[in-house]
């Protein structure tokens, strides 16, 4: 279900969101719903970046969003990875079939410790233009 929650431009998690921040019980259960239909065709990406986060690079290399943007930016490979002539409907499908190896050994270097940074880690995601 987490994987799942991400799925359809994040309608799932946004729906949970408004219900929890709402206390909305029927927006949640509809975010619920939502995500119980959708694939969980991310869960390869999710847990793809877990496995690297927990790596002997990942536990070495911890990198702001800043940083990662600048680095996937500079990257021939994730810098080209979006063809919008070509992936109307499928964008990230198709950044994930030319990019994916490449998306997960980079998000696998940001972490989040939740006793110790999450203001400020949500401080620095706000920041970054996210």
């Amino acid at each position: 279900m987490l994987v799942r929650l991400y799925a359809s431009f994040l309608h799932p998690i946004i729906h949970l969101g408004f219900g929890i921040e709402f206390q909305q019980p029927a927006i949640t259960t509809e975010a619920l719903a939502q995500a119980a239909v959708h694939d969980d065709w991310m869960g390869d990406f999710f847990f793809g970046c877990e496995k690297a986060a927990s790596s002997e690079k990942g536990r070495k290399e911890v990198k702001t969003i800043v940083q990662l943007l600048e680095e996937a930016r500079a990257s021939e490979v994730l810098s080209h990875a979006a063809k919008y002539d070509k992936d109307r409907g499928g964008m990230w499908e198709s950044v994930m079939e030319r990019a994916g190896s490449e998306m997960i050994d980079l998000a696998g270097q940001y972490k989040i410790s939740e006793k110790d940074d999450l203001e400020e880690k949500v401080a620095e995601m706000i920041n970054a233009g996210w």
